[in-house]
């Protein structure tokens, strides 16, 4: 009887050790707290927060997660940015890898604006474009109109001077090398104009100094920002490229006689495309001289749109003409990204632009194409070229033998081979300059 009554404390001792036993073992949680603690890092990939709930652990494991959803969320914005600059030949990145600052531009009726933020390299590249555009478009019309408004004053005397001056004493030097300031070819204003689109000069064979070149310029486009940057100034370093050349970049004799464009001209050694000018360049004793011609001239400038490679070539022999003439090796040489720089308005032949373009171009010698390009202050509209890549690649010297009196045969043949040796470095470079396998060059 004793021993029940032993037994049964004892049994009332188990269940009362036993009932606290499930609310003592959250308090013994802490327990694996202490053991785990190297293991505490290895809780994010395990991922059992309802059996060990640390406060501070959560936030640990979220926060990569956040970070790589708002990355995510980023990539589609910058896609469509890229896509947007990819439409406007001003929204891309620059020559350096610098976002162009058009990224952070404004629209406002639909007219997209330039940054307050432009970076002031940038604005002294546009600065020196600017300059040289309004030179030899503004300039000249202006110096005409001041002149025939100083006829009514004192300074009449001085005027006419200055025009019998330009007309008879001194059209002649345009035909005789001009006047030629290495100082002002060297100029730094010329370096931010070669970086604003930026223009590039690539040689694929040496020039001999012993001999005298005409290099052909292809395409015109526009107004040939190219072939001024690289054969008008040192910009692009033609002289360390073909040391012992000196270029002479040839254009229409009209340009001479206006006030102040002329001696512009002149002082980079830009001479006018006449026939005695030729021979005065490409006769000269000792060689050394190259002459640039744009062969495609003001017809060419008609058909200057960006993707077009139609080059106005086919019936143009008198440069062949020429070199036999003198003995001057022919030097083919292609400007990539020429036709890009400006937007020209539909003008397909047949068309009553086309034909008024075409009586203007046999009144004045030159063609007016309506084109337009970018402003200073947007990227809209304007008269500025785009910013785009130019890249004119000069190959290699075609040998000529000097023939006073070349027969046309011997001229034809002169001819098919320089348009062949041309559409091979086309070919040779293109695929360098993002134009595709199957594009050929067209001569009309």
């Amino acid at each position: 009887i004793e021993k029940p009554e032993g037994q049964t404390p004892e049994a009332n001792e188990k269940p009362e050790g036993q009932t606290p036993e499930p609310l003592e073992k959250p308090e013994e949680k802490p327990e694996p707290q202490s053991k785990p603690e190297p293991q505490s890092k290895p809780e994010p990939q395990t991922l059992e927060p309802s059996e060990r709930p640390d406060p501070e652990s959560k936030p640990e494991t979220q926060t990569p997660k956040a970070s790589q959803e708002t990355h995510t969320q980023a990539e589609p914005s910058a896609s469509k940015r890229a896509e947007n600059r990819s439409r406007n030949p001003d929204q891309r990145k620059s020559s350096e890898g610098e976002p162009a600052e058009s990224q952070r531009g404004f629209r406002i009726f639909g007219i997209e604006f330039a940054p307050l933020n432009t970076p002031m390299r940038r604005r002294l590249q546009t600065l020196a474009v600017l300059q040289w555009l309004l030179s030899i478009t503004v300039m000249p019309i202006i110096c005409v109109l001041f002149i025939m408004m100083t006829l009514l004053t004192p300074l009449a005397p001085l005027s006419l001077a200055y025009v019998a001056w330009i007309f008879f004493f001194d059209c002649n030097t345009s035909q005789r090398g001009g006047r030629r300031l290495e100082r002002v070819r060297r100029w730094s204003l010329w370096r931010h104009y070669r970086d604003y689109f930026p223009i590039r000069l690539v040689k694929s064979a040496d020039l001999d100094p012993a001999h005298n070149y005409l290099i052909g310029y292809h395409p015109h486009g526009i107004i040939s920002c190219g072939a001024f940057c690289n054969f008008g100034t040192e910009a692009t370093g033609f002289s360390a490229k073909f040391p012992g050349i000196k270029p002479y970049l040839l254009t229409l004799r009209i340009n001479f006689f206006w006030p102040l464009l002329r001696g512009y001209f002149m002082s980079v050694g830009v001479c006018d495309v006449s026939r005695s000018s030729l021979r005065w360049i490409l006769g000269r004793e000792g060689g050394g001289n190259a002459a640039i011609v744009v062969v495609g001239g003001a017809q060419e400038a008609l058909d200057a749109r960006p993707g077009n490679y139609k080059l106005t070539l086919l019936k143009r022999k008198g440069f062949a003409r020429m070199a036999l003439q003198t003995g001057a090796h022919l030097v083919p040489c292609f400007s990539f990204g020429e036709n890009d720089l400006f937007r020209q308005a539909a003008n397909p032949p047949g068309s009553w632009v086309r034909a008024f373009q075409q009586i203007f171009k046999g009144a004045l010698g030159s063609s007016p194409p309506f084109f337009y390009g970018r402003g200073v202050f947007n990227y809209t509209f304007g008269l500025l070229p785009y910013r785009h890549a130019v890249t004119t690649v000069v190959g290699a010297p075609i040998p000529v033998e000097k023939c006073p009196e070349p027969s046309a045969e011997q001229v034809d043949r002169l001819h098919r081979l320089y348009m062949e040796r041309l559409a091979d470095l086309f070919d040779e470079f293109k695929a360098e300059h993002g134009v595709k396998e199957d594009v050929r060059l067209e001569f009309v």
